[in-house]
């Protein structure tokens, strides 16, 4: 979480980084970086969450 946090803040936004989801969520077919499987997304609270069904239960 630290490392997460340390990235996001000295780029002033999350990064797209490949590994984490924020990377994946705008692709044409966004996938998961940890087992490949589609993602899925909602709105909650007005703004749009990405989550995978099968990581993140």
């Amino acid at each position: 979480m630290r490392r997460a946090l340390r990235a996001s803040v000295t780029a002033e936004r999350v990064p797209p980084e490949r590994s984490w989801l924020t990377g994946r969520r705008d692709a044409p077919e966004p996938s998961c970086p940890h087992c490949g499987r589609a993602l899925e997304s909602s709105r909650v609270a007005g703004r749009r969450t990405v989550w995978c069904p099968h990581c993140q239960t």
